[in-house]
């Protein structure tokens, strides 16, 4: 068996379905077929303005009328080039299709909206008028030919507009029309591309959904390959895959091989090439993809399979592509050299933005980490970054190093990490690594003993405690840094004491282990108790930046 897709401009007018049915009896001759077909050109667009439209409360009455238009243009000129094609007839099979659409499209008029349901049902219609036409030009050549709906298939999960096809339900119900299956009689068996039936993972009722994006091809590669085809033709209206665009590369030509994973990467980085999610149910059986013209089918096309090839053509380099409307991210800053987590910070924030990142790369000073997204996800992305790395940025200052205080299980402070915006960048295997020596802050030189009034910070400079106020040089001399320090901290480390003024030395009774570098403890006292941290001050130069 093989399996032919025939996009939307090789359904687009009365002469472009009569020369993809030609092409389809021509394969007949020697094989099976599964036949997918696209809506006519253009329809599915007009689907999607008219259900924006009737959401914002146009009426109904000229979208139907204009799709209906269309199809009934296209029926009378094949009635008349066509012997033995009826357009009275076709119009007359599509004609429940009009009635469907004008009563979804007055229930988007009445509640200004469209659940995903209608919106599934609405655009799937496209790809439900234009293969009955297709079957009634076949009849009309005398093929055995019969028309199937696909959502009694393709069954998917997922995103309902986007689903996931479930391969071990969809095979089943494809079966009987394998080579040799039980309904093996009809020489072409035609089905709508793109529609689905759909469930959610906690319904077990099927309902009307959709494949996404180029949703006609990946229909195709499922039914090729559920059906075992021993290869999937895509009729599109051009010769193959080129080397790079035709219309801004003049001189390029069209590629005779590609592997899956050359035809995945262009595809990905905007050639018009199959999708990868098309390419992969074929690549995994390892079923050949040929890219063919409608309008030329005397001409090779390309071949996309495993390989390797014989082709005097191949080359080395396949072909250039490039992504519009795309945007780059730039991430720098001097703080940002042999730091570890700061690029898992910035893609883990990117990522719960729900933002798919096309492109990664790092300069080799390790000072900027640049990515690509969609130009439309810019702003948002901008956001999101400004959001998660709000200290780093004010001042100039990128990166603040904290140390772990004994006395907290390990599992407790990496709770409080993810509970806190901690710019701790230590992981605790190197935290506990390090050359450290015990200090018990109640021995700690207090000659003048600090009285810490309500949410003021003092730190220890490894000689005495002071204020800011006692040293305008110190890391808590800024609100910058008090925001910082802050931002570091282990909440409820101490005692509470009832009293305003008790002795520090009290509260600070503690071993902690301090590194050799150049440290400072930071107690802070709110709401009655004494919080106390531990920084690095080499992050901090005294004119608020890194």
């Amino acid at each position: 068996m093989l399996t032919l897709k025939f996009g939307g401009t090789s359904m687009g007018d009365a002469d472009h379905i009569i020369d993809s049915a030609n092409i389809i009896v021509e394969r007949a001759e020697k094989d099976r077929l599964s036949v997918v077909a696209s809506a006519v050109a253009g329809i599915s667009n007009s689907l999607q303005a008219s259900i924006e439209s009737c959401i914002s409360g146009s009426s109904a009455d000229n979208f139907v009328s204009d799709i209906k238009e269309k199809h009934l243009l296209i029926c009378n000129e094949l009635e008349n080039k066509l012997n033995g094609f009826s357009s009275k007839d076709v119009m007359a099979k599509l004609e429940p299709l009009f009635e469907e659409y004008s009563r979804l499209l007055s229930g988007c008029v009445a509640f200004e909206e469209c659940p995903n349901t209608v919106h599934c049902r609405i655009m799937g219609l496209g790809e439900l008028l234009s293969t009955p036409i297709l079957e009634a030009v076949l009849k009309a050549k005398n093929q055995d030919v019969i028309l199937l709906d696909t959502r009694n298939f393709i069954f998917a999960t997922g995103s309902q507009k986007e689903g996931e096809p479930d391969y071990a339900i969809s095979a089943e119900a494809l079966k009987p029309y394998k080579d040799n299956g039980e309904k093996s009689n009809n020489r072409i068996i035609i089905l709508p591309g793109f529609i689905c039936s759909w469930r959610s993972s906690n319904n077990k009722e099927w309902v009307p959904g959709l494949l996404g994006r180029n949703g006609s091809d990946f229909s195709a590669a499922i039914v090729g390959s559920c059906l075992d085809s021993s290869r999937v033709e895509f009729w599109t209206d051009v010769d193959g895959v080129y080397t790079a665009d035709p219309r801004i590369v003049k001189d390029a030509i069209v590629v005779d091989d590609m592997s899956y994973d050359e035809a995945m990467e262009l595809s990905f980085f905007g050639s018009k090439v199959l999708h990868p999610k098309t390419l992969a149910p074929l690549a995994s059986k390892q079923i050949e993809a040929w890219s063919l013209n409608s309008q030329n089918p005397n001409a090779r096309g390309t071949r996309i399979s495993k390989g390797p090839f014989s082709s005097e053509r191949k080359k080395p380099i396949c072909g250039i592509s490039c992504l519009k409307q795309v945007a780059m991210v730039s991430v720098s800053g001097t703080g940002m050299k042999d730091r570890s987590g700061i690029a898992s910070r910035i893609f883990a924030a990117v990522s719960s933005g729900n933002i798919s990142i096309l492109l990664i790369t790092q300069s080799s000073s390790e000072f900027t980490i640049s990515f690509c997204v969609k130009a439309v996800h810019a702003e948002k992305v901008k956001n999101i970054l400004e959001q998660q790395l709000q200290f780093e940025l004010k001042e100039g200052l990128y990166f603040v190093h904290g140390y772990y205080l004994s006395g907290w299980r390990e599992n407790d402070i990496e709770e409080l990490y993810r509970d806190q915006m901690i710019l701790m960048q230590d992981s605790m295997d190197d935290i506990y690594d390090i050359d450290a020596y015990d200090i018990n802050l109640r021995e700690m030189r207090m000659e003048n003993q600090i009285m810490i009034p309500e949410g003021e910070f003092v730190y220890y400079d490894g000689r005495e405690f002071q204020t800011a106020e006692d040293n305008p040089t110190s890391i808590v001399h800024t609100e910058l840094n008090k925001q910082l320090i802050r931002a570091i901290g282990f909440q409820n480390y101490g005692n509470q004491p009832k009293e305003e003024n008790e002795d520090i030395s009290d509260v600070c009774s503690y071993h902690i282990n301090v590194g050799h570098g150049n440290c400072s403890i930071i107690v802070f006292r709110e709401n009655g108790s004494y919080n106390m941290w531990m920084v690095d001050c080499s992050v901090f130069d005294f004119t608020n930046k890194c």
